[in-house]
C-alpha cells in the first residue's frame, strides 16, 4: 500500500476535518512501515516460487538441478535490484534507506565473508568475468586490476633483489592484474613481455622501468629475481614510466603481479572496445550478472572520466582563479573608463579651445587614447615578468602544458588591449563629441 501525500488533503475542508485527515494519513503511513516485514515475506516467497517454477521447467527439459537453478537465476537477472525497486514503488524510501544502510554496515562489520571471501571463489568469479567480458563483440582486450589509475598510491613495499638480500630496497606501489591489462591501458614495453596466461603457473613480474633502474641499474632486468609480498618473483618484464597514480606528481614505481596469487576483494574490470561507452556498459553489466545475478556493480565510468575525476580539485582552482581574473580584469576596465572620463571633464576647455583654433578630432582623441594605453602597456610588461617568475613555482600543479606559453601570452595581451580599448572608447568619443562653443561658455 503506498501512503497518500499529504498534499492530497482538501483545502477547503474544516480544521476538524483536516486534522482528521492529517491523523489518518500518519497512522496509514505507521502502519505501512509495520507492515513491511510481512510485505518483505510476501515478496520474497513470490520471488523465489518465479525461479523455482523457471527451474522446474528447466530441469524437464533435461538440466541437472543444479544447472537448471543457475540457469533460472541468470534468466531472471538480479533479483536484489528487483526487490529494490518494489521498495521503492511502496514509498516512504527517503526515510527507509539510511536506515537499511545503518543496518547493512552493522551486518557487515561482524558478518564473515561467504560467498567471496575464500581465494578460490574470487579466482572462479574472476575468471568467469573476464571471459565473458572478452566475449563480448568489439570488445579488443579486458583485463582487470585490483586499484584503479589515478587513484593514488597504495600497497606500498619495499622490493629487495634476492641476490642483495642486505640492500635496501626502493618502495614500491604493488599491483594484482590479469593479462591483457597492459594492452588494455596502453602502456609501452621497453623489455621482455607483459603478463601472460603461462604466468598463472609461475612467480612472475612486470616492473616499471624506474623501478627497475633503481634495482638493476644499467644491467638488464629480465630473468632477474626480486622479492614481492613475501616471496621471489621473476622479473619477465619492464614497462615505460607512466603516471598511474596520479598526475600532480612524478611517476611512481610499480610492480605488477599476476592475480591468481592474491585475488584483489576491490576488483576493477577494465575494457578496451570499440563500441560506444552506452553500448557497451549493458553489455558488462549482463556479462557480470550473468554469472553472478547476485553482485552489485559499484560504479562504472571511462578512463576520460576518471582523468577528469582525478583533476577535480584542480579544476575548481582553475575556476576560482579564473573568476578573480574575470573580476580584475572588469575592475580595470572599469578604473580606465572612471580616470579616462575625469580627465574628459577636466580638460573640456582645453579641448575646446583647440578645436576653436582648428585641431582635428583624430588629433583631439590622440592624448585620451594614448593616456589609456601607456599604463596598459607598463601593466602588461609588468605581469609578463611576474609570470614568468610565477611558473617555476606552480609548475608541479601543470601537467601536459608549458609553463610558458607564447601562444597564451599572445591571447592574453589581446584580451587586455581589447579590454582597454573598450574602456576608453566612450572617453574618446566623448572627447571627440565636444562643442568648442559650449566648452569655451562653461568657463
Amino acid at each position: 500500500m503506498v501512503c497518500p501525500t499529504p498534499a492530497s488533503i482538501p483545502a477547503n475542508h474544516s480544521l476538524g476535518k483536516t486534522s482528521t485527515h492529517v491523523i489518518r494519513f500518519w497512522v496509514e503511513c505507521l502502519l505501512s512501515m509495520w507492515r513491511r516485514k510481512s510485505r518483505e515475506r510476501d515478496l520474497d516467497r513470490e520471488l523465489r516460487a518465479h525461479l523455482e517454477l523457471e527451474a522446474r521447467e528447466l530441469q524437464e527439459q533435461g538440466l541437472s538441478l543444479e544447472e537448471s537453478q543457475q540457469a533460472a537465476r541468470r534468466a531472471f537477472g538480479n533479483v536484489a535490484l528487483v526487490e529494490q525497486e518494489v521498495r521503492e514503488v511502496w514509498g516512504w524510501t527517503s526515510l527507509e534507506r539510511p536506515v537499511q544502510d545503518l543496518r547493512f554496515a552493522v551486518r557487515m562489520l561482524f558478518k564473515s565473508p561467504v560467498n567471496y571471501g575464500a581465494d578460490r571463489t574470487r579466482l572462479a568469479f574472476d575468471d568467469a568475468v573476464l571471459q565473458n567480458l572478452r566475449a563480448i563483440p568489439g570488445v579488443r582486450s579486458a583485463a582487470l586490476v585490483s586499484a584503479m589509475p589515478l587513484e593514488g598510491e597504495s600497497w606500498i613495499e619495499p622490493a629487495r633483489r634476492l641476490d642483495r638480500p642486505n640492500q635496501d630496497g626502493p618502495l614500491i606501489n604493488l599491483r594484482w592484474a590479469s593479462p591483457q591489462y597492459f594492452e588494455t591501458t596502453g602502456q609501452r614495453l621497453i623489455a621482455g613481455r607483459f603478463l601472460e596466461e603461462r604466468d598463472r603457473n609461475l612467480d612472475s613480474a612486470v616492473l616499471s622501468e624506474g623501478e627497475a633502474k633503481a634495482l638493476w641499474g644499467s644491467q638488464d632486468p629480465i630473468g632477474g629475481q626480486v622479492r614481492l609480498h613475501g616471496k621471489p618473483h621473476t622479473v619477465v618484464g619492464v614497462v615505460a614510466d607512466s603516471r598511474n597514480t596520479s598526475l600532480k606528481s612524478a611517476p611512481a614505481r610499480m610492480a605488477w603481479l599476476h592475480y591468481k596469487d592474491q585475488p584483489p576483494y576491490a576488483t576493477f574490470f577494465m575494457v578496451r572496445s570499440a563500441q560506444s561507452p552506452d553500448t557497451l556498459l549493458s553489455s558488462m553489466r549482463k556479462a557480470i550478472w550473468s554469472y553472478a545475478p547476485e553482485i552489485n556493480i559499484a560504479r562504472v565510468k571511462t578512463l576520460d572520466s576518471q582523468l577528469t575525476d582525478s583533476l577535480a580539485t584542480e579544476r575548481f582552482q582553475t575556476f576560482v582563479l579564473l573568476a578573480f581574473g574575470t573580476a580584475a580584469l572588469l575592475l580595470a576596465m572599469l578604473g580606465i573608463y572612471g580616470v579616462l572620463s575625469y580627465s574628459v571633464a577636466a580638460r573640456k576647455r582645453e579641448i575646446g579651445v583647440r578645436m576653436a583654433v582648428g585641431a582635428t578630432r583624430i588629433r583631439i582623441c590622440a592624448p585620451t587614447l594614448a593616456e589609456a594605453g601607456a599604463p596598459v602597456v607598463a601593466g602588461l610588461a609588468a605581469g609578463l615578468i611576474a609570470s614568468l617568475l610565477a611558473g617555476r613555482v606552480i609548475r608541479k600543479l601543470l601537467y601536459g602544458i608549458q609553463v610558458v606559453d607564447p601562444s597564451v601570452i599572445g591571447m592574453v595581451t589581446g584580451l587586455f588591449l581589447m579590454a582597454a580599448a573598450v574602456a576608453a572608447f566612450l572617453p574618446a568619443l566623448r572627447t571627440a563629441s565636444v562643442d568648442p562653443m559650449d566648452a569655451l561658455r562653461s568657463e
